[in-house]
């Protein structure tokens, strides 16, 4: 019985696997260009889950074919949060803080939050990662100033990672401060 099991998990694995979306075949449909952008930024999304960033990448690089003759700014930001969610997992900080830095030029014309947080949180992390923890801190308080706006809740990441840096920089009453708000869900002073 398990076996059956194991071979009918194999086959459907290989059967989804191997139906990988071809990027020509987005390329030329007859979809709009949005559509078409959408779709190749959700397929290098569905990558980073599996780890598999070479894949991400190209999904990545056909958008970025796509986006000025789009020109649409929440596009853009999402296409920036996705490359730097990508190069985060991958400490590639110098690279992420590169591309992330374009993301700010579009950042004041998207309204939804959603890839503003996640552009500030990971320009915060790749400035921590290299050290340069004044720029850390203040996307660190970018994150949390945009999310007391829109959901509080939300914070509990930002102050476990202030609190990891704080660890690191060997400051303890403020990493002890951070590492309470997190448990807690308390609001900081952002």
């Amino acid at each position: 019985m398990v076996k059956n099991i194991i071979i009918l998990f194999t086959i459907l694995l290989c059967c989804f696997v191997s139906k990988a979306q071809d990027i020509a075949v987005i390329i030329n449909s007859t979809i709009s260009l949005q559509q078409k952008t959408d779709s190749l930024l959700t397929l290098a999304n569905r990558q980073k889950a599996t780890g598999n960033y070479a894949v991400m990448e190209k999904y990545l690089d056909a958008a970025n074919s796509l986006l000025t003759e789009l020109n649409n700014p929440e596009t853009f930001l999402r296409y920036y949060s996705y490359k730097g969610a990508m190069l985060d997992l991958q400490r590639k900080d110098k690279q992420q803080v590169n591309e992330l830095q374009k993301a700010l030029f579009y950042i004041d014309e998207v309204k939804s939050p959603e890839y503003k947080r996640s552009t500030l949180f990971f320009l915060a992390k790749s400035y921590w990662h290299l050290r340069e923890y004044d720029s850390a801190n203040k996307y660190f308080n970018l994150t949390e100033k945009l999310h007391n706006t829109y959901k509080p809740y939300n914070n509990w990441y930002v102050y476990a990672e202030k609190a990891l840096m704080y660890q690191d920089v060997e400051n303890t009453n403020l990493a002890q401060t951070y590492f309470w708000d997190f448990a807690d869900g308390t609001t900081s002073t952002a």
